[in-house]
């Protein structure tokens, strides 16, 4: 089983942001996972505020995409 890739960005012992990539076996709190597809995150989240071929973003989330698969996420905090 792979082993979950946290990244965190700390300000002053404050937390702005986290990534998580495919070790990550959880979910989002509105059901978002790793492997889903971008149809289930925009169905999920709306119609993000910008989008590139590998990447959705919305206000707090960017989800980072290959082939129209979720590979990563990062949550603002």
């Amino acid at each position: 089983m792979p082993t979950p890739s946290k990244r965190r960005a700390i300000d002053k012992d404050k937390l702005l942001k986290i990534t998580l990539d495919n070790g990550f076996v959880g979910q989002t709190s509105k059901g978002l996972r790793i492997g889903d597809t971008i149809e289930k995150a925009v169905q999920i989240y709306g119609k993000p505020d910008s989008k590139s071929s590998m990447h959705l973003k919305w206000d707090k989330l960017v989800i980072y995409t290959l082939e129209n698969i979720v590979t990563n996420l990062r949550l603002k905090m």
